[in-house]
């Protein structure tokens, strides 16, 4: 999967612009459901959690990361009952934070 943030001028957040570029998908299932890993950050996945509810871009959710502390939340996260990355239709969310609700990126952003 290759991902690509902005379309049509829309601003971006900072915190997406390291998420850009190509994600691999890697040799078994996560919760039943495959799984991407970023070619160059390799701290970041594409996954679909159960435990979570959703897809998630970001860290594994382990509860350690890489480095050892705790893992951090999803860069972006989508509502989805997709069983593949590609099919996903609903609105991708980015949590920022300093807001206590998320904000929903328009359509064509992801």
């Amino acid at each position: 999967l290759f991902l690509s943030f902005g379309v049509g001028g829309e601003a971006i957040p900072v915190s997406l612009f390291r998420a850009q570029g190509t994600l691999l998908q890697q040799p078994g299932l996560w919760d039943g459901r495959p799984y991407y890993r970023h070619t160059v950050h390799e701290d970041i996945f594409l996954l679909c959690s159960v435990v979570d509810r959703h897809w998630r871009l970001g860290p594994l959710p382990l509860g350690r990361s890489l480095e050892g502390g705790p893992v951090g939340a999803p860069i972006l996260f989508a509502h989805s009952a997709s069983v593949l990355a590609q099919d996903i239709v609903e609105p991708w969310q980015l949590r920022a934070s300093d807001a206590s609700e998320p904000m929903v990126l328009k359509e064509g952003v992801v």
